[in-house]
Order: C-alpha cells, then structure tokens, then sequence
C-alpha cells in the first residue's frame, strides 16, 4: 500500500508540474470482460486497467515511463507495475536507450522468428512479449544503413519450472555473472534496390528450460533442468510489387549442447480497392524439441460504416491438425472510445507444444485513450 501511494504521489506532483515536467502524458483506462470454456457456470473475469504513459523529449535526451495498474474485480486485487522506463540519449549518429524496454525485430506478421530478445507471454502467445532492462544502441551508417545492438545483463526465462509426468520441478537458474551477459547485433538497409532487409545474430540463454533425462529402477526421473547457452543467426526482408507487400523471415537456431532447430516464415499481403485487407503467412518450423510444424496463418480485415472495423485470424498447423480461428468487432463509439468484441475458437496444439496453446473463450473490452 506504501509503494501505490508513493506512485500516485510521484504521478500528482508530475501533472501538476505542467508541460515542464512532461512534453507528453498519456496512455489509456480499459474494462475487460473474458469467459473461457472451461469456467461453465462461473462469473467472466473481470479485470480493470490502467496504463499511464510519461514522455520527456528534448534535442539530446529524454526518458519514456509506462506504469500499468491492473484491478481483478473478481477477487478485489490490485496489481502495479512498471513496464517499460527508461533513458534516452541522442548523438548526430547514433542513439542509446538503457532501461526497462521492448524491442520488436523481424518483418513478418506476429510470428517472427528474429524477434528473440525479450521473451514471450505465455498467456498470450500473439500479444506483447515481457519487457527486459538492457542497454540498446543505434548507430546510423547513412540514410540506408543501421547498425544496432543490445546488452542484456540478466536472464529473465518465460518459465522457471519443468513439467514431468505430472510433477513440477525447479529450473536451475542462469547465475548472475558477466560471463552471462546476452547480447545481440543486427545490420539493417532500407530501400536498396526496392528492398528492406537485415541480417541479426543473438547469444544469450534459451527462455524455455531443457531436461536431461536418466534412467533409474523407479522409472525416469529429470537428472538435470536447466536453459541452454545458444546462439541464433537471423535474416529478413521484404519488398512490394503491383501493390503486393512480400516478406521473408528466418532464424537458425545452434544450442552449446543438442540438436540446432530453426523456423522461417513467409508471406504476402494485399488491400483490394473495395476496402478489404487480405494477408497470408505459411510458416515452417523446427523447434527445441524437434517437433516439425507446418502452420498457415491468415488475417482479413475490414473498415465498415467508415469508423468501425472487422478483423478475422486464423491458425491451422498441417502436422497436429490443431486451428485457431478469432473473428474481432471493433466499433469506435467516441473519437477516444473503442468497444472491442472479439472470440477466440481453439482446438488441439497450434504450435506443437502445449504450452503455448490457447483457450476458446470470448473477450470484451471498453478502452478510453487520452
């Protein structure tokens, strides 16, 4: 309660400060209302939140704040937490930004095999991933070219614990030493000869937990849980033609110990003249445990009534026979207002591994930004 207090006070006494304090301040307030399949007769989740968004800019630094207030009106709890914040500094070439961040690489459309810095959310496999503190920089070549990189000091895993046979066990963590640092670097061109590409390497620690297995007279037990040292090469690029955006995305995964695997997608998409936005990935994949997924990913959207919006996703894997389909209603009741309507229909492993699969359910949200 000494902390939420403390916050708010540090909020009040930046508004209150004016347009010294803050070039910009926004964000955004949401009720959110999901059922899923497996609640029956229970109540939907209830959930309020609240994100607050602080800018700072001026010609050679700033900072970016995002605090999130989340409210289980079910259970009456609150939650806070910081999001991205952090620092910014800008040179005549180059930019540096350390902090809590999010960085997004890769081209293709939810599904980017290069985009593995920060790691995923395993509630919502499509959604934002978890943000990290790391120190970012960019160095600009020319208008064409861009040399980024990125240091990570701590290794943040999307699970700290390994299923067995039905029984938890504990991850052996990645010790906090500077041998342990991750980092990455990616070459960047823009607009050479009609295209956009880059080429990225990674080295850091795998985000899902690997098991060694041992025989014993009772049975197999795990002998050993742990996240692998690995290293990954990426590459992307996209161009246009006719009006037809084509992209292509792969990465190359190579563990210290065990079997390399990768993952690659490829896709198009195209806006008709009637209004309607049509685009398409078919992704292959490989993953740490060798299972081989064959996956067609497709998204159709539609403005109507000149303000509202219809989207329609779907997932199908060719190998598990396990789709997603999630038909979305977004209808702008104010110039800041938006009711959002959507349900999700899931069957069977979407990526070929349960862990990742998602809920049948349907959601509504009511989001006010300012």
């Amino acid at each position: 309660m000494k902390k939420f207090i403390f916050i708010i006070a540090v909020l009040l006494l930046t508004v209150s400060s004016g347009v010294n304090a803050a070039d910009l301040i926004g964000g955004e307030f949401k009720l959110e209302n999901t059922y899923y399949e497996s609640m029956k007769e229970k109540h939907p989740e209830l959930m309020s939140v609240f994100n607050l968004e602080l800018d700072q800019q001026t010609w050679n630094g700033g900072f970016h704040i995002d605090l999130k207030f989340s409210d289980d009106l079910n259970k009456n709890q609150l939650e806070i937490a910081l999001n991205e914040a952090y620092i910014n500094y800008y040179g005549d070439d180059y930019d540096l930004h350390f902090g809590k961040q999010l960085i997004s690489w890769g081209t293709a459309a939810e599904f980017n095999p290069t985009d593995n810095i920060n790691p995923m959310n395993p509630e919502d496999i499509f959604g934002d991933k978890q943000v990290l503190t790391m120190l970012k920089g960019n160095y600009y070549l020319n208008n064409n070219y861009e040399l980024s990189g990125v240091i990570i000091p701590f290794h943040r895993p999307v699970k700290d614990s390994f299923n067995f046979m039905g029984n938890e066990f504990k991850v052996e963590a990645v010790e906090d030493d500077l041998a342990n640092t991750e980092y990455a670097i990616k070459l960047s061109g823009k607009g050479i000869e009609g295209f956009d590409y880059s080429l990225s390497y990674y080295h850091g620690f795998e985000d899902i937990p690997t098991a060694v297995i041992k025989m014993t007279p009772g049975g197999p037990v795990p002998d050993k849980i742990y996240f692998r040292e690995y290293s990954i090469y990426g590459v992307d690029f996209a161009t246009s033609h006719k009006g037809v955006g084509y992209w292509l995305e792969a990465a190359y995964t190579v563990p210290e110990q065990g079997d390399e695997y990768y993952s690659s997608v490829i896709g198009a998409d195209y806006k008709f003249e009637n209004g309607f936005y049509l685009e398409g990935q078919l992704i292959y994949q490989k993953d740490k445990f060798l299972n081989e997924n064959v996956i067609i990913q497709q998204g159709l959207e539609k403005e109507f009534a000149r303000i509202h919006n219809f989207k329609l996703g779907s997932l199908y894997n060719l190998d598990t026979e396990g789709y997603m389909i999630k038909p979305q209603f977004e209808f702008s009741l104010d110039d800041n207002l938006i009711l959002n309507l959507s349900y999700t229909e899931s069957e069977g492993d979407l990526m070929g591994n349960e862990m990742f699969n998602l809920e049948s359910g349907l959601n509504m949200d009511l989001t006010y930004s300012f």
